[in-house]
C-alpha cells in the first residue's frame, strides 16, 4: 500500500551553539515567516545543520534523509523541504 505524503516548507531563522534544541516563536524577517530555532551544536564542520536535521527528524517522527535544507546551508536563515502535512498534529504542536 502506498501512501501519499505531503511536502511541507519551513523557514526557519538557527541559533547555534545553544544550551538545548528547542523551537522558540515566529520572527518577520524580510516579510517571510521564519520560525526561531536553538539548536546545541557549533556552525562548524556542519554540525549545527546535522543536529538540526536530527532534531526536526525526532520531532516530526520523520527519517532523517528526508529532511531536505533546500536553501541556506551555510547560512543562519534555511528553507526546508520536510514530509509533512502542516494539518498534523506535530506540526501545530510546535509551530502554530
Amino acid at each position: 500500500m502506498f501512501y501519499k505524503t505531503k511536502k511541507m516548507i519551513l523557514k526557519i531563522k538557527v541559533l547555534a551553539n545553544a544550551k538545548k534544541n528547542e523551537i522558540l516563536e515566529k520572527v518577520l524577517i524580510n516579510e517571510d515567516v521564519f520560525y526561531k530555532i536553538k539548536i546545541n551544536a557549533p556552525k562548524i564542520d556542519n554540525k549545527a545543520n546535522k543536529e538540526l536535521i536530527d532534531f526536526l527528524s525526532d520531532i516530526f517522527h520523520i527519517p532523517k534523509s528526508s529532511v531536505k535544507i533546500i536553501k541556506g546551508e551555510k547560512s543562519t536563515l534555511k528553507i526546508l523541504d520536510l514530509p509533512i502535512d502542516s494539518n498534523s498534529n506535530e506540526y501545530k504542536k510546535f509551530f502554530v
